[in-house]
């Protein structure tokens, strides 16, 4: 019964919040620019029905009545705070005075992901007869002159109160809510909570609805349900994240054996060239052989590593005495055989035995470049 979406009739959903990236500084309700609300968060964000046919109670605003002619567009003040002096040549308001009023739809939180269901607070907003609305206390959308009098639904991130006394969305005598605007709320038992909502534009509405009429007789029927569905919740600053540790961060056997499974040899390929170590013709003091060396990764504590070429000659024989700490998961070999002369370049093979563990063949690649010898 409603019209397609579209932003520049005022038509379809509008998170109302400053915190979520690509919204824009302002929002398109009734045909106004409204600035976001700095107090809504994404944190807050649920999945919520709008259930028609059922009847509550809504804060009710009008737009279009308090302030000059220029500035009476961007204010929608609650109902009660609008007279019939500020309706002079600005079009009768029906119901003047009341800003509690009947709407045939009540708005729920029906969220899976946090298992809530309560009702939520609503208002909605009517433009002024001077501006082609039809403010007669009624939520009833799409039917004036006006192409975006779609008498905005606001919800509220609060829980409805039948009786209407939730003071940052009226004011009082001394001050009128202005949801457009914000304003400051002065009543002694106004809780500072409130006073923050008050004033702050678009009080903590968490979602702005509009929805216009296709034709003025069709409307909703009894027990149409309008969801707002929540597909990805956002991350926010007030997501928090536990996670557990080992004590003193030791493993269990099966964390143990699934570590030794992982056991690797790094960089494979190892191509051991650096120019800034390498012998050269420079006799600065600083400038020392390079000393490049391959790291086995996720061993335990106990550990043996037999290192062969390919024809199977054993080259060396590492331990746990070999580990900078026993305890450490790495151990690195220099590219050494068992008397100290340096590797030659080509495919090697590792085979790493723990007690408990078995054993775990890896094979790796060495290139090193040419050295030549500078005395004889």
């Amino acid at each position: 019964w409603y019209t397609t979406f579209r932003s520049d009739s005022s038509t379809g959903v509008y998170y109302v919040g400053t915190d979520l990236p690509d919204q824009g500084t302002a929002i398109n309700i009734n045909g106004n620019q409204a600035s976001r609300s700095t107090v809504i968060t994404a944190d807050r964000l649920r999945t919520v029905e709008l259930r028609f046919g059922t009847s509550g109670k809504a804060y009710r605003y009008l737009n279009g009545y308090i302030g000059n002619i220029v500035t009476k567009r961007t204010t929608a003040v609650y109902a009660e705070g609008v007279t019939a002096a500020d309706t002079t040549g600005k079009g009768i308001v029906g119901k003047l005075g009341e800003g509690f009023v009947d709407v045939p739809f009540t708005a729920w939180v029906k969220d899976a992901k946090y298992g809530e269901e309560r009702q939520l607070a609503v208002g909605f907003i009517e433009i002024s007869g001077e501006l082609s609305g039809n403010p007669d206390g009624e939520w009833d959308p799409g039917t004036t002159k006006n192409p975006v009098g779609n008498e905005a639904i606001l919800i509220f991130d609060a829980d409805y109160d039948p009786t209407g006394s939730q003071i940052q969305y009226t004011g009082n005598s001394s001050k009128w809510a202005d949801v457009f605007k914000g304003y400051t709320l002065d009543d002694p038992v106004a809780t500072p909570e409130q006073i923050k909502i008050a004033a702050s534009k678009m009080f903590n509405v968490m979602y702005a609805v509009g929805l216009k009429r296709k034709t003025p007789n069709v409307f909703y029927s009894d027990g149409d349900v309008f969801t707002i569905p929540m597909e990805t919740y956002p991350y926010t600053d007030a997501d928090e994240y536990t996670f557990k540790t080992p004590l003193k961060g030791e493993l269990g056997e099966s964390d143990k054996k699934a570590l030794f499974d992982k056991v690797n040899v790094f960089p494979n390929p190892l191509f051991g060239f650096n120019p800034a170590t390498s012998y050269t013709d420079r006799t600065s003091d600083f400038v020392t052989p390079d000393e490049p060396f391959v790291t086995f990764s996720n061993l335990p504590e106990n550990v043996t590593i037999k290192i062969y070429s390919l024809s199977g000659i054993l080259l060396r024989t590492l331990t746990t005495a070999d580990k900078s700490n026993p305890t450490s998961p790495f151990l690195q070999w220099n590219l050494k055989n068992e008397s100290g002369l340096r590797a030659a370049s080509g495919m090697y093979i590792a085979i790493v035995t723990a007690p408990g563990y078995g054993e775990k063949i890896l094979k790796f690649a060495i290139i090193l470049p040419q050295k030549y010898i500078k005395n004889y």
